[in-house]
């Protein structure tokens, strides 16, 4: 979407694409001294993206692919022990739902001997994840949506509502923030476009944003 759209000017993107994504946790397979990495995804809108680039990326950073293993919402365990026993040193497993998720961790308990070590992409870190995998979720690792920690949202978060704010709260704040200026803006220009004001609310730089 980001790349389709992005000469439109009707599109924001609050955070990196999945492209993006895909290349942190193949960098984080390269920290961890991994030489192989293989790739678990399903072949829907999500998971496409980390299908398309997986292979390329992992070339770059000097990576050798054991293989990629698709999925469907009724396979996703048998899905994630096909992909174990290609034995790579890392596994990057893009569940699309935290059903998907359930399925992956209850198929790694039942494997003895797996040795790989697991990557999982933003949606294994939804906000009912440990309501449905409870200890099954310790020890879990990969990326997920986060406030840039300089900002101090998450202090002034936890300090007004008494809680740690779930992924993705900084960019929806954000968001809303951005279109609550941009309705000012409108209001006091007398215009009706939301898109341009917004375009002129971020187009400064330092003192003249």
């Amino acid at each position: 979407l980001v790349r389709s759209f992005a000469n439109d000017g009707f599109l924001w993107a609050l955070t990196e694409t999945d492209i993006a994504q895909c290349e942190v946790l193949l960098s984080k397979a390269r920290m961890y001294g991994a030489q192989t990495v293989a790739l678990l995804a399903q072949e829907d809108p999500y998971g496409q993206t980390f299908i398309d680039w997986f292979a390329f990326q992992a070339k770059e950073l000097g990576l050798e692919t054991a293989g990629v293993v698709t999925y469907t919402d009724d396979t996703a365990a048998d899905g994630f022990r096909r992909c174990a026993t290609l034995g790579a040193d890392c596994m990057i497993c893009v569940p699309s739902s935290v059903e998907n998720l359930q399925q992956m961790v209850v198929a790694r308990k039942e494997m003895v001997g797996f040795n790989s070590r697991l990557l999982f992409s933003d949606v294994a870190f939804n906000v009912s994840t440990l309501s449905l995998l409870g200890e099954d979720a310790e020890g879990m690792e990969g990326v997920s949506m986060s406030s840039d920690p300089a900002s101090g949202f998450d202090v002034s978060y936890e300090v007004r509502f008494g809680r740690s704010p779930v992924p993705g709260e900084a960019h929806m704040y954000d968001a809303l923030m951005l279109i609550a200026y941009a309705a000012y803006k409108m209001q006091v220009d007398g215009t009706t476009d939301m898109n341009a004001a917004l375009r002129q609310l971020v187009d400064g730089r330092e003192m003249n944003m």
